[in-house]
């Protein structure tokens, strides 16, 4: 089973940190693939527990492991 979530800006690419994305949050699923683009927004959060901004690579792809992933490897694989 595959789900697609969109998550954007409806203002038409111009970012704004109040007006878009999801949130902190864990995914739930096995992996999240995200194709990079442009616009700035994804922040991760370090072992140490600080978010930090990633910078958008374009062309590249964002893997985070899920869950699920986790569940599956008796977490071997740590969800992002």
């Amino acid at each position: 089973m595959s789900r697609i979530v969109i998550l954007g800006n409806a203002g038409g690419g111009k970012y704004c940190r109040d007006e878009s994305g999801g949130g902190a949050h864990k995914d739930g699923g096995f992996v999240t693939v995200l194709l990079q683009n442009t616009t700035p927004g994804l922040r991760v959060r370090t072992e140490g527990g600080v978010w930090i901004d990633a910078p958008p690579v374009p062309g590249t792809f964002v893997i985070n492991t899920g869950e699920l992933l986790e569940l599956a490897t008796n977490g071997a694989r740590r969800r992002a």
